[in-house]
């Protein structure tokens, strides 16, 4: 009977802590989907939460970035329809052996793009993370995410960016 009760509580310590790692690994809540997320080198978190894509006339996406403790950045700060008013750029693009996506916005003169550009090549094998910079094609700064991101379920990271894909306009 000691060692069933023993074994019990050593699985409930394990799932404690995975399930823990898990919501730590994201700055959505629990009722949101999760369509990136990751840490960066200097253990910040990138995400990008929202609601279900099958309700258009109410789908929102929300970046956050920051720690658990304390987010210091939310865009937008309302959650407002995806592309009416919210200011979202996404891009995904094709290339012979990769490709890259990306969701892009602009607040108080700064441009931020959440990115996955994978080569699928040796010499190019892809990264992942934020660009920050004053004009979004301008020299910035790149926070990388350190470990592999959580594209959501099914990645639905990529299934988000291919059906609101503007780069073809």
């Amino acid at each position: 009977m000691m060692i069933y009760i023993l074994r019990s509580l050593n699985f409930i310590v394990v799932f404690a802590i995975f399930c823990g790692y898990a919501t730590a690994e994201t700055l959505c809540k629990q009722e949101e989907i999760v369509y990136f997320s990751c840490h960066t080198s200097t253990e910040k978190i990138i995400s990008l939460c929202g609601n279900s894509m099958a309700d258009t006339e109410n789908f929102w996406l929300q970046y956050r970035f920051g720690k658990s403790s304390r987010i210091e950045l939310e865009y937008p700060k309302k959650r407002t329809n995806l592309f009416a008013e919210s200011g979202f750029d996404v891009g995904y693009y094709r290339r012979s052996n990769g490709f890259d996506t990306e969701v892009s916005f602009t607040t108080n003169g700064w441009s931020y793009t959440v990115f996955n550009w994978f080569g699928g090549e040796e010499d190019h094998p892809g990264s992942t993370g934020v660009f920050v910079a004053k004009q979004r094609s301008g020299p910035g700064t790149t926070l990388a995410c350190k470990d592999m991101p959580n594209f959501g379920n099914n990645n639905i990271f990529f299934s988000f960016a291919s059906q609101y894909d503007q780069s073809n306009e």
